[in-house]
Formats: structure tokens, sequence, C-alpha cells
């Protein structure tokens, strides 16, 4: 069988099973691995993003490496941890203009200083094709840090922020019918420069009201699932609670794609968490509610029809993946 047809989650899933871990949160689990240090946690990720399928040509240098970094910040955020530092390696092929390599680390830097902490550095190496790989390394209390297998039945899902601005900015730039589009700027800033939400996940630990934690870079379905399959358990998600973007909305063709872009496509870099009902009014963040935690299953209910929740969303090393 070839990596190809297997995926990246089952990849992962057969790597994970070869390491001797001794962490509190081993590789394959969660967002970041979780190493006991005093009586806090040290979160460790690290991402690759390389050209092919990560930086169309309308990118900056200066975006390719705030993307790069933002997507190891947001692995921090979903674990309600704070960033102690980001280190950078870049893969440069030789025809690179100096102008672009470093506008790639100014990109860097800038998402760290927006979000509390530093570029640490990293190493560079000639490569065919421009390859960034990030390490980020955070820090949380040990009775405060989430992962994705504490929600439990009867928990309420939310969301933070909007949903489908990612993707309505990768159809923006594929179908010049929307060369026009009020929302193009809004949608490619999204898509080009995300934001991982690093305050809102050390709100959401200190809140004491999350029972689980994920961001949605890969989609709101597999962020789902990947919730499921941790806590054991399922998922009943409301399509009318959903906070749907504009730029979603102002590319769709109709309810049902309006609802894909939304659901099963990733890039927006939101945090999705259960939380009991009854701490709500503790969270300090916006927020949407959308569902709720049940024994199993996965449902959406579009208007009043239960519809099957799909498995469906952003996964390297398959066919069916977006190329943003």
């Amino acid at each position: 069988m070839k990596v190809g047809e297997l995926g990246e989650r089952a990849l992962v899933k057969l790597i994970a099973e070869l390491i001797e871990c001794t962490a509190v949160l081993c590789p394959g689990a969660d967002d970041c691995s979780a190493i006991a240090y005093g009586d806090r946690y040290l979160v460790v990720t690290t991402d690759m993003l390389h050209k092919k399928t990560h930086f169309p040509r309308e990118m900056s240098g200066y975006q390719v490496g705030w993307m790069a970094t933002a997507a190891t910040l947001s692995d921090v955020a979903a674990m309600g941890a704070a960033p102690i530092g980001v280190t950078m390696a870049i893969g440069i092929p030789r025809d690179t203009e100096v102008a672009f390599a470093l506008d790639v680390m100014r990109g860097c830097n800038a998402c760290c200083a927006q979000n509390g902490t530093t570029l640490l550095g990293g190493d560079t190496d000639e490569h065919e094709e421009l390859t960034l790989v990030g390490t980020a390394i955070g820090s949380v209390d040990q009775h405060k840090m989430l992962t994705r297998a504490g929600a439990n039945v009867g928990d309420i899902v939310c969301v933070t922020g909007t949903l489908g601005i990612a993707a309505a900015g990768v159809r923006m730039l594929l179908d010049s019918r929307y060369a026009d589009n009020h929302f193009r700027e809004s949608a490619l800033k999204k898509l080009f420069e995300p934001q991982p939400r690093v305050i809102y996940g050390q709100a959401l630990a200190d809140s004491g009201a999350v029972t689980a934690l994920i961001d949605t870079s890969d989609g709101l379905s597999l962020s789902l699932y990947e919730l499921s399959k941790s806590s054991n358990c399922g998922f009943y998600l409301q399509a009318a609670a959903l906070p749907i973007s504009e730029e979603a909305k102002s590319v769709s063709e109709d309810r049902w794609d309006e609802l894909t872009l939304s659901i099963y496509r990733g890039g927006d870099y939101e945090l999705l968490f259960t939380a009991r009902h009854e701490r709500l009014t503790a969270i300090p963040i916006p927020y949407t509610i959308i569902g709720k935690v049940t024994e199993s299953g996965m449902q959406l209910d579009v208007d009043g029809v239960i519809h099957e929740l799909r498995s469906e969303g952003y996964e390297h090393l398959s066919a069916s993946g977006s190329s943003v």
C-alpha cells in the first residue's frame, strides 16, 4: 500500500505505535505532545508546509512566513498553552531572491511578535521546493491543559470566529468570476495570514468550563471527528447555528454549497471546543454555540432534517485533500 492510499491520519497512527513515548501526551494523540516540567506542562508541536500544497503564487514571502508560524502557534493555542518560542527550518531553492527569503523571515518574526512570543532560530538548507518546518513550544499549568479527550455527553459544542472564509478565499483564487468580489481582500487576508487563537486558547483553559479543545485548521467536520475519536462520543450539529462568514455566503451557489465551505473545508484556524452548560458564563471570549455532545453518531441537522456529518476535510497524502 502506498502512503497516498493510506492518508495522513492513518500513517500518523502507525508511526505513533512505533514510538516508545514517555511523555504525558504522545505523538498522534493531540495537537501537541506534552512533557511534565515542574507544575506545568511543556507542549511541543511541529508543522511542515511547502509550496505545492500550501503557498499559492499569489502569496508574498511575508505571508509564507506568517502562515508557517501561525500553523504551529495554532496547535499550541489548542492546548490552552502560552507560547514560549518558535524555531523555523527553511528549505530554499537556489534561485530564490534574497529579498524574498528575508521577507519570509519577517513574516515569521511578525507572527511571533503579535502572539507574544519570539523566533528562537532554526535552520536553512537548499531544497528543490520552498519548504518551511516550524516547531513551537508552549507552557500551561498542569491543571488547566486542554486536550481532545475530555468531552462528555450533554456538553455544549462551540466555535470561535466565523467559518468558511479561507475556503471562500481559495474559491476566489481559482475562479475568475470572483475577481471583483467585495469580500475578496478580506478572504485572501484570512487565507494567507491566518490568526492563531493564542489568547483565546489561554482564556478557555483559565475558564474551567471547557472539556475538550481542538483547532479547525483541517475543517470543522474533521475536527469534530478527531474529538469524537479521542472522547469516545458523538455530536449533534445545527446547521442553522453555524457562524458562516459573509465571504463564504458571497461565493456559495446554494445552501448546501455554503455548508460545504463552512463545514468540510479547512484553513480557518478557529478553536472548536466543548464546555459544561452550567459553566458557559465563565468563558470570557466571543463564541457561538453550534451543537451538543451525544453518546454516539455524527449528526447534522439541516432545517429539521438529520443528515450524517461526513468525515471530510483537508488531509495530507489524500487524493481529496485541498491544495491550499
